[in-house]
């Protein structure tokens, strides 16, 4: 059963301990993209919705020569 919400009582150890799981060591970085944004189809869909919505993509090296 989908979306049963069940209450639950824990002590305060437990409540810091599961909290504490949550929390990353130094110098990580949490990191979620879902979606069209999902490293693993992020180049192939945003070319495709590139071409969908007729956006231009200027390539780095065009970019740069161009800002100088």
């Amino acid at each position: 059963m989908a979306g049963v919400k069940k209450l639950m009582t824990l002590t305060h150890e437990e409540f810091i301990r599961r909290f504490s799981l949550l929390i990353l060591p130094k110098r990580f970085v949490k990191i979620r993209h879902y979606g069209f944004l999902s490293s693993t189809c992020k180049r192939q869909t945003l070319n495709i919705l590139q071409g969908n919505l007729k956006i231009i993509v200027l390539e780095k090296n065009r970019e740069k020569a161009l800002s100088t």
